[in-house]
């Protein structure tokens, strides 16, 4: 079972690296070789046709019931909630993620 461990909360287990992108960036030519991490606003269901083209989601809004973390635990693609991209972790940043600890750390 997934619990806070602090600022994030994981949805659906597992760890995941890559460039932190929204859904406009992930069909991008220079995107096309990397490993990406999605940032969505919302776990919105419509978010499973990207399954095959990611590593994993970062959200802002979304919880364990959610449908697309049914989804994603079936799947087993890491899912965590509570983030917002800012100075730290910025979009186009590469990030890596655990989602059963709730952390995440950028890659130099």
């Amino acid at each position: 079972m997934m619990v806070p461990t602090g600022k994030y909360l994981g949805v659906s287990a597992g760890t995941a690296e890559g460039f932190l992108v929204t859904v406009d960036e992930l069909g991008s030519p220079e995107r096309k070789d990397q490993k990406m991490v999605l940032f969505s606003e919302n776990l919105s269901p419509n978010l499973v046709t990207y399954f095959d083209r990611i590593q994993g989601i970062l959200s802002h809004n979304g919880g364990l019931l959610s449908h697309l973390a049914i989804l994603a635990r079936e799947r087993r693609l890491p899912v965590m909630v509570h983030f917002v991209p800012n100075a730290k972790f910025p979009l186009g940043a590469q990030v890596r993620f655990d989602a059963s600890q709730g952390t995440l750390s950028r890659i130099q």
